[in-house]
């Protein structure tokens, strides 16, 4: 079950370049199945990208988002991320 996706504005680089860096990130580190699991990604225009994923472990992923080198290579990149949690329709 998904419950969480991330809208990214790539401000300065093209969705291709920021996938390419976040695959390249996986097979590096598979640092984020510490977090999560299921990850899709989608295309929403050139400049916008969409990640959603079953976050299994929040508190680990708010200390790797708010890491210094993540905030800093996304300033460099110029990425917004807008963090939404999903949950199904009949959840009150």
């Amino acid at each position: 079950m998904l419950n969480y996706m991330i809208v990214a504005k790539l401000n300065k680089t093209t969705f291709n370049e920021w996938k390419q860096g976040y695959m390249d990130s996986l097979d590096d580190k598979d640092r984020d199945a510490f977090f999560m699991r299921d990850v899709m990604i989608g295309k929403v225009d050139e400049h916008t990208a969409i990640i959603c994923a079953d976050v299994f472990d929040r508190e680990l992923q708010k200390t790797m988002l708010s890491d210094p080198a993540f905030i800093e290579m996304s300033e460099m990149m110029g990425i917004e991320h807008v963090e939404y949690e999903i949950k199904p329709a009949s959840t009150p």
